[in-house]
């Protein structure tokens, strides 16, 4: 009897072990890749024919934050990684402007909320990229 509870004991901890260790694994786990689709959370048209799509890469709830990627993407001829958006590293903006006749450009800003009371908003980075380059040098990020 005494075997049986020995052996019983064993194995129990054994399977507790064997289940910490998966959950321990997997726990915290981002795909480190931009060019890794994610789960797509939507697009949102930001000109005529020009979106800002957003993929879901991770979701860690409420203690770690979701982790989403941004492209920018016409869906047919380009779609360009312009940079990750979460709680902590901030969010982006694209912004559409026509320059003149044939040059189009798109802003990327990102940034993130302030605990300054004065400016509720801080600028981390700002990028610019023109709709032409990106149509002909057919950009696949």
């Amino acid at each position: 009897m005494k075997r049986l509870i020995k052996y019983t004991i064993v194995i129990s901890t054994a399977i507790i072990f064997v289940i910490l260790l998966i959950v321990i694994l997997n726990f915290g786990i981002e795909k480190p890749c931009p060019s890794s689709r994610g789960e797509r959370m939507g697009s949102r048209e930001i000109a005529k024919g020009l979106f800002k799509e957003v993929n879901l890469i991770n979701n860690k709830g409420a203690i770690g934050g979701s982790i989403c990627f941004v492209y920018l993407t016409d869906s047919t001829s380009f779609r360009k990684y312009i940079g990750k958006e979460n709680d902590d590293e901030g969010f982006i903006i694209l912004y559409y402007e026509r320059l003149g006749i044939s040059e189009d450009i798109v802003l990327a800003i990102k940034y993130a909320e302030s605990v300054d009371k004065t400016c509720p908003i801080r600028v981390i980075d700002c990028k610019s990229y023109a709709l032409t380059q990106l149509k002909e040098g057919g950009n696949w990020d």
